[in-house]
């Protein structure tokens, strides 16, 4: 294999030829732990930006909340969940990689030429069992940004006992129905990226980080409408914790009823109450989470990945 191949080697893919499994997972799984921890205080902000309105508060006074409970609990309140996401983010991707390949294979992806249509159905399959292991942790994670828990154990005790099991899953067909779409944005965007930013294909850095910067700020505007409907979904099991808000009393917030059924459900009562710009919510949020989330993801992947092959990266 010569060098501008392997170079050119895409960042999900794993070559037999040259690295092993372990290489791609563990390279992979420090990509999705560095991306999560290290924008989880933009997210925390698009979450809220997100909710507003589902349970009668609007943004600017989400907006305001975040202010008082950075005041009240420090920067690190921010991160409040992110131990968990970043815990869930090991086995998702493990799980990731291993079927995408084996779906690779089964589907004839690996076979001589390209296969782009193959390649996006491994990576489609590969998805939906990655969002089985991710969606539940995620769930957790939104109510805990919004406050209306003070620990992961007292938001999944709270959820079982007033919502079942399947709360934990309620968004689970929009996520996989977002992810599908995002997923294939980010490849055809990235590609395109790297096509004019580095035609000769060799491996740099700058490429990698500034083309997955454009191809998740691309993705993430595409997709932000089921953003919406998957963080309502979601969130709308509990309010926020006013007295968190207002002092420093450690309560949680009162149950409600959930208000949403559904994606379709869903959506409908966030035009008839919103109308279209009601889908946009937590744009700008989202539009500054994705890009360098999704530039820290590469790089990270590329630098790891060399890392452990025993070469250094090129800058």
């Amino acid at each position: 294999m010569d060098s501008e191949a392997v170079f050119n080697e895409e960042w999900e893919e794993w070559d037999r030829t040259r690295d092993s499994f372990f290489v791609h997972a563990l390279a992979g799984s420090a990509a999705g732990v560095m991306e999560h921890v290290a924008m989880f205080p933009a997210d925390t902000i698009k979450t809220h930006l997100q909710a507003a309105h589902a349970d009668g508060v609007m943004g600017r006074q989400r907006l305001h909340s975040v202010k008082v409970l950075v005041k009240q609990g420090g920067l690190l309140r921010l991160w409040r969940g992110a131990p968990g996401v970043a815990a869930a983010c090991i086995p998702s991707h493990a799980a990731y990689f291993t079927v995408y390949e084996h779906a690779k294979e089964a589907f004839g992806a690996n076979a001589s030429g390209h296969h782009p249509i193959a390649a996006g159905a491994a990576g489609a399959l590969s998805t939906t069992l990655h969002d089985a292991f991710l969606t539940p942790m995620d769930m957790v994670k939104q109510r805990l940004q919004l406050g209306q828990y003070s620990s992961v154990a007292a938001c999944v005790r709270a959820t079982v006992r007033n919502e079942g099991f399947s709360a934990f899953y309620r968004s689970y067909p929009t996520t996989v129905l977002m992810n599908i779409p995002y997923a294939a944005t980010v490849v055809a965007v990235n590609e395109s990226a790297k096509e004019v930013l580095n035609p000769s294909g060799e491996h740099d850095m700058w490429t990698y980080l500034l083309s997955g910067g454009i191809a998740g700020g691309v993705a993430a505007l595409v997709t932000n409408p089921l953003d919406v409907v998957k963080t309502r979904l979601q969130t709308q099991g509990g309010v926020l914790n006013a007295v968190e808000i207002v002092g420093p009393a450690a309560v949680e917030a009162a149950e409600l009823a959930p208000t949403y059924t559904g994606l379709r459900d869903t959506a409908r009562k966030i035009y008839a109450k919103e109308g279209a710009a009601g889908f946009m919510q937590g744009a700008k949020a989202r539009l500054a989470l994705h890009t360098p989330s999704m530039a820290i993801s590469w790089g990270t992947y590329e630098f790891v990945k060399n890392l452990l092959r025993g070469s250094e990266p090129t800058p």
